[in-house]
């Protein structure tokens, strides 16, 4: 016994428009079997590896990026903070003045 009601969430019930179930399958079993005689597929995207080729050539893994990354982060961080402490210890000490 409650004093409101409580509404139930509104469920997903998305139906796609366009959808072939027997096309859909038809392409997993023509992947499949060019997998299987391996045939490349033409529609398959290419993701250039350039970035991790060039690190990579450089001996440097990508842990000792991340680190220098985060390392640069910091001091950056350090040296706006000091700028904004300075800025404000001269800001009380020119309004103490008057």
């Amino acid at each position: 016994m409650a004093f409101f009601k409580l509404n139930q969430p509104r469920g997903y019930n998305h139906k796609p428009i366009f959808y072939d179930e027997d096309k859909e399958i038809h392409d997993k079993m023509v992947a499949k079997a060019k997998k299987d005689l391996g045939i490349k597929d033409e529609d398959e995207t290419y993701v250039p590896d350039i970035k991790g080729r060039f690190r990579a050539s450089q001996g440097k893994t990508e842990n000792e990026y991340t680190f220098n990354f985060r390392r640069r982060a910091e001091k950056k961080s350090n040296k706006h903070l000091l700028v904004l402490v300075v800025l404000l210890v001269l800001v009380l000490f020119f309004c103490s003045r008057l």
